[in-house]
């Protein structure tokens, strides 16, 4: 997902999570939330805009997640 992301591919990146999530397997908006929280949160991303540069501010918006929510085991 990050491979696509940084190549300007974010629409792709959640394609890649849609696909390979397997249905039956709970805490897809979990993950999804703690992946774009931990994306955000990097200093290059913050720095020089990113999530704007590589559109992926519309793929990734900021997801209501607590920190604890994201520390469990994953």
């Amino acid at each position: 997902m990050l491979d696509l992301i940084y190549a300007g591919q974010a629409p792709a990146a959640l394609q890649l999570l849609d696909t390979a999530w397997p249905a039956e397997q709970p805490g897809k908006a979990r993950f999804l939330a703690c992946f774009t929280r931990q994306l955000r949160s990097g200093r290059l991303w913050r720095e020089f805009g990113l999530g704007r540069g590589l559109d992926a501010d519309a793929s990734f918006p900021r997801r209501p997640v607590s920190p604890r929510a994201c520390q469990d085991d994953w």
